[in-house]
């Protein structure tokens, strides 16, 4: 059955007239514009890459302390001749666990070289790709780039909450944080888990929700093709770069598609990530290989304490704790004998 409407006159708009309260006639009139609240960061957002300067600062959950550099990264100071350059998201910034059992800490470690750390909790790796490039913009080259990627549902997105906004987190556990100056509608960044949820919405109302209009295909090709240009650019500029995901299905994806298509992605390592199973009755996870489940790295096991199965930062719940010290320490031992085996 069709519904049955009227367009009335004046409700038709020329498609240039929806312009005239964007971004477009913010930065073209801001003057008279009164609808946007249009500032310097609007277009750093969008047109720059530039670091996002916090300042130091620390935070201690659940006893653990963060240590952020000036640029606001849980890392040493960067400075220019830095070997080594690691990125990922919240498991390599080390969510819930200590700085020294970070995968890339323990990687710089076994290596000896010095490293820098350009991880942040949440990230896509189109966000962790642009900070790669400014680093380079800003420090120079590294001689290496070692990558643990999340899942590429990832996208990040910059927008006016009135009209789009994020919500699979906020529908599960995260609250929605609202910006509003003199009843204007900023703009801000915000990163989506593209079908993190069903998009099964009949209806929608503003303002919209990205995970409902968009498919996982629009950041699943811009973070391939993100990957792609930065394995470009460092084969040009004789940076060694290698890369793996800690998400299973992802590299079964990316395995197929090296298979058809080889070398699409090139210097991608195979960390195991099918292999670390939770644990409900222990609440832990074990490590599997062939099916058993493998006890490994005791020594560490005493070291990192009650890190070493789960990170501390359970305040979701444990299930959503992340990965303790040591899988941190099998993906840095893949990373090495990679390194060794194909690059040294």
């Amino acid at each position: 059955m069709t519904a049955e409407y009227e367009i009335n006159e004046h409700e038709v708009v020329e498609v240039s007239d929806v312009f005239h309260n964007t971004l477009f006639e913010a930065i073209l009139n801001e003057e008279s514009n009164i609808n946007y609240d249009y500032n310097d960061e609007t277009l750093k957002y969008i047109y720059t890459n530039n670091f996002e300067h916090y300042g130091l600062n620390t935070t201690e959950p659940y006893g653990l302390k963060y240590n952020f550099n000036e640029n606001g990264y849980r890392s040493n100071t960067f400075s220019i001749g830095t070997e080594m350059l690691v990125t990922g998201c919240s498991f390599t910034f080390g969510s819930g666990i200590e700085e020294e059992f970070r995968w890339g800490d323990i990687l710089s470690k076994k290596l000896g070289m010095s490293y820098s750390n350009l991880a942040l909790p949440a990230s896509s790796v189109t966000r962790q790709v642009r900070d790669i490039f400014e680093y380079f913009k800003e420090y120079g080259h590294p001689k290496y780039i070692f990558a643990m990627f999340p899942v590429f549902n990832r996208m990040e997105i910059v927008s006016n909450p009135k009209y789009l906004k994020v919500g699979a987190w906020e529908r599960s556990i995260k609250k929605f944080k609202k910006h509003n100056s003199n009843n204007k509608t900023e703009l801000y960044r915000q990163t989506s888990n593209i079908n993190m949820i069903p998009m099964n919405q009949k209806f929608l109302t503003h303002p919209l929700i990205i995970e409902d209009i968009m498919p996982s295909e629009t950041p699943q090709f811009y973070a391939s093709l993100h990957i792609q240009m930065l394995q470009q650019y460092c084969d040009l500029a004789g940076i060694k770069f290698i890369w793996s995901t800690w998400h299973h299905p992802q590299n079964q994806v990316l395995e197929k598609v090296n298979e058809k298509y080889p070398n699409t992605f090139k210097n991608m390592v195979y960390t195991n990530p099918n292999g670390w199973v939770y644990n409900k009755q222990t609440k832990e996870y074990d490590y599997i290989e062939n099916k058993e489940i493998v006890k490994c790295h005791e020594d560490y096991k005493v070291e990192s304490g009650d890190m070493f199965h789960m990170a501390r930062d359970i305040e979701f719940g444990i299930e959503w704790a992340h990965w303790g010290t040591h899988r941190h320490l099998h993906v840095a031992e893949a990373f090495e004998n990679y390194f060794r085996n194909n690059l040294k």
